[in-house]
């Protein structure tokens, strides 16, 4: 899990040096949809698409380890979770997959 610090601003961390990420709007929803994720309730008109050279299962798994760990503070897991996201996965309906994504279904608890 990326330090306070490695987090852009707009998910929620302390690093404003990652202009090549989601800010603003796109970050939000991100975080909205990790919230959903940690309240057991995403978003079900959201489809994941894995970015190339991602595993989806390997992804997944992480973000549910983040989020069932009981260390880090709740703003923290959170802000990560949703950078990693964005990261790693392309939130977009069946016709906007970018060529060669996976998809992952969004539903359930992660």
């Amino acid at each position: 899990m990326p330090p306070p610090s490695g987090i852009p601003e707009a998910f929620g961390g302390a690093s404003g040096d990652r202009p090549e990420l989601e800010t603003g709007a796109a970050a939000r929803d991100w975080v909205r949809y990790a919230e959903g994720l940690f309240r057991g309730d995403p978003m079900d008109s959201v489809q994941l698409y894995t970015r190339p050279d991602i595993d989806p299962t390997l992804a997944i798994r992480h973000i549910t380890a983040i989020l069932r760990s009981f260390e880090p503070k709740h703003e923290h897991k959170i802000a990560a979770t949703a950078f990693l996201l964005a990261r790693w996965f392309a939130a977009l309906r069946p016709h906007d997959a970018p060529q060669g994504a996976r998809k992952k279904d969004a539903g359930g608890t992660p």
